[in-house]
C-alpha cells in the first residue's frame, strides 16, 4: 500500500508533468473545484485562472518542474505538504530557472487526493 507522502508526491509529479505538457485537462483533474493559490509575487488565483496562467498561457511556459523534497503531514481528511520545486520555464520567450518553496493543502475527494490550496515563495 502506498503511504500518503508517496501519494502526494505522485500528485505533485503529475501536476508538474501537466504543466510541462500544457495539458489543461490533466491539470484540472488534480485541482479541487474551490482551489486557491497565491504565487511568489502575491497574486491570487482560483482554479480557472491558475490553469490559464500556468498551463495554457503563451507568455509563461514550463519547460521542466521537479519535486526536490517533500514532507507531508496528514490532518483528518486533508494533508499539508511543504516542498521544494526546481523549475525551468520561459517567460515571454526568456528561459529562467530556479527553486521555490511551497505549502500545499490536499483534500481527499472521490477516493483521490486533490490539490486544494497553495502558496509559493522564492527560495533565498
Amino acid at each position: 500500500m502506498i503511504d500518503i507522502e508517496e501519494r502526494i508526491r505522485e500528485v505533485l509529479v503529475r501536476k508538474g508533468r501537466a504543466l510541462v505538457e500544457r495539458n489543461a485537462l490533466k491539470l484540472g483533474e488534480l485541482l479541487h473545484p474551490n482551489f486557491v493559490y497565491l504565487n511568489a509575487r502575491g497574486k491570487s488565483f482560483h482554479k480557472a485562472g491558475y490553469i490559464d496562467t500556468f498551463c495554457t498561457s503563451t507568455s509563461l511556459v514550463f519547460l521542466d518542474q521537479s519535486v526536490v523534497e517533500v514532507a507531508v503531514r496528514p490532518i483528518d481528511d486533508f494533508a499539508v505538504a511543504t516542498l521544494v520545486l526546481s523549475d525551468r520555464l520561459a517567460i515571454d520567450g526568456i528561459e529562467q530557472s530556479g527553486r521555490v518553496r511551497s505549502l500545499c493543502v490536499f483534500t481527499k475527494a472521490k477516493g483521490d487526493w486533490l490539490w486544494a490550496a497553495g502558496q509559493t515563495v522564492s527560495e533565498s
